[in-house]
């Protein structure tokens, strides 16, 4: 799971650097990572009950916790440069090793987003039914 999450990051950073000119595409990359593991992690919280006990914390808490986690991904990217230790990991994939990610990646953030609209259909149809 580590390995893709840091070719995850490799790629968001390889495309917000040279596709979208961006200045800062580590912090980028984070959050991309931070966003899609955010997905996952609502979209299992909406599968069980959960996500119901969630509802009763205010929402300054609620904001907190998003931080914290957001803080997580920062400093395990960043901690000692690891960042840059991904990308060196990653640099000097063959043509063929690129697209097979490059489709990897495509795949991994549709799922993503697909487990998570599927989630909130559960939510909605618990919601109806009491």
């Amino acid at each position: 799971m580590w390995k893709a999450i840091k070719y995850l990051f490799y790629k968001s950073y390889k495309f917000y650097k040279y596709e979208m000119g961006d200045k800062t595409p580590q912090f980028t990359s984070v959050t991309v990572v931070f966003g899609l593991t955010g997905f996952l992690l609502i979209s299992i919280l909406n599968f069980t009950d959960f996500i119901d006990w969630i509802a009763y914390f205010e929402t300054e808490v609620l904001f907190i916790f998003v931080l914290l986690f957001f803080a997580f991904w920062e400093y395990v990217f960043y901690r000692k440069g690891k960042w840059k230790e991904i990308i060196k990991e990653f640099e000097n994939e063959s043509e063929k090793a690129r697209k097979r990610g490059r489709i990897l990646c495509v795949l991994a953030v549709l799922f993503t987003m697909l487990f998570f609209l599927s989630s909130l259909v559960v939510v909605y149809i618990r919601a109806q039914n009491p």
